[in-house]
């Protein structure tokens, strides 16, 4: 499958719903071109992004978290995780890890990341931005937004993450 293919078009965004009391949320559903278990990727931080691939469709759902400091917005991330998993039942959700090359809030972005994949456990890896890159999109220096320029960064990184939970997950 050749996901540069696939065409997003934004002019279908809508509120996201099920998460208003721990994020401001949108999201945008599109038809997925092949059927295949239901997948998550997740792009953490105060503002997010959740890609869900399931039932031959893909979510694509991006926020900001609403809490005041970093032990609030650990709580709403796990919140946001464990809603997205409830309703969807990923075989596999992917977090992106840090990236070495960017020091700075690592340690502030660390606490969302753990609520996040708290959320999503027990099935559920974090994986280096290049590996996903590589594993989503085919090249570990492409991006989903030179594929998708239009598209929120949050909810085209998770993606990738997704499509990385694709290739990452046992048969």
């Amino acid at each position: 499958m050749d996901i540069t293919k696939f065409q997003i078009n934004v002019d279908q965004v809508e509120p996201a719903v099920g998460i208003e009391q721990w994020a401001k949320a949108h999201m945008l559903t599109l038809n997925f071109p092949e059927d295949t278990p239901t997948f998550m990727g997740i792009d953490p931080g105060s503002s997010f992004g959740v890609a869900v691939i399931y039932h031959g469709s893909l979510g694509l759902f991006w926020g900001d978290l609403l809490g005041d400091d970093e032990v609030d917005r650990m709580f709403e991330a796990s919140q946001v995780s464990l809603y997205y998993k409830d309703v969807f039942n990923p075989k596999l959700t992917v977090v992106e890890g840090p990236a070495p090359k960017f020091a700075y809030r690592q340690a502030f972005l660390g606490h969302m990341r753990a609520g996040f994949i708290l959320g999503a456990m027990p099935h559920v890896l974090m994986l280096p931005p290049s590996t996903i890159r590589m594993l989503g999109f085919g090249h570990g220096n492409e991006t989903g937004l030179n594929i998708w320029p239009r598209v929120n960064e949050n909810a085209i990184a998770a993606l990738g993450c997704a499509l990385a939970a694709m290739k990452k997950a046992p048969s």
